[in-house]
């Protein structure tokens, strides 16, 4: 959760309501912010218990990239989730 602080900070700061992506060209940014932080988050959670090397905590943040949207997908056609972001 503390991964996911200052995504949320930065968006509040421009006004996007919880839950809420913008119009336009941050969308994307946003979007790509909301897949990131909560991976890269677990990753740094997770050095604090186990050494990972450089390469394993890429592996992790990048398998969790695609994972995290692919899960989002699944959950919308199973109507668990009314959009992927």
């Amino acid at each position: 959760m503390l991964g996911e602080l200052p995504n949320s900070f930065i968006k509040r700061r421009l006004n996007i309501a919880p839950g809420q992506t913008p119009e336009g060209g941050l969308r994307s940014v946003v979007w790509v912010a909301d897949q990131i932080d909560s991976v890269v988050g677990a990753t740094v959670a997770t050095c604090f218990v186990s050494r990972l090397s450089f390469s394993m905590a890429f592996l992790i943040i990048a398998l969790g990239l695609i994972i995290h949207p692919l899960g989002a997908f699944i959950m919308v056609k199973l109507s668990l989730k009314k959009r992927i972001g």
